[in-house]
């Protein structure tokens, strides 16, 4: 499994923020932790990016199935 570093996400998550997709709150336990959910924008979103990530898995394994 591939890794991704603490600054790609942090931006990444900054950009789904400022595009008003994801939101955060602060954990009550502790406040140095940031509890992530969905807008609604982003579940309005979600069936969309659902099917782009489906079709594209489908689409990887028939190039990669029909190759060998």
């Amino acid at each position: 499994m591939e890794k991704i570093s603490t600054s790609v996400l942090t931006s990444r998550l900054e950009l789904l923020k400022s595009y008003k997709i994801i939101d955060f709150v602060p954990s009550v336990k502790d406040k140095k932790v940031k509890i992530y959910y969905l807008t609604d924008k982003g579940v309005d979103l979600f069936p969309t990016i659902y099917e782009m990530v489906f079709l594209e898995q489908k689409e990887f394994q028939n190039r990669f199935s029909s190759a060998c």
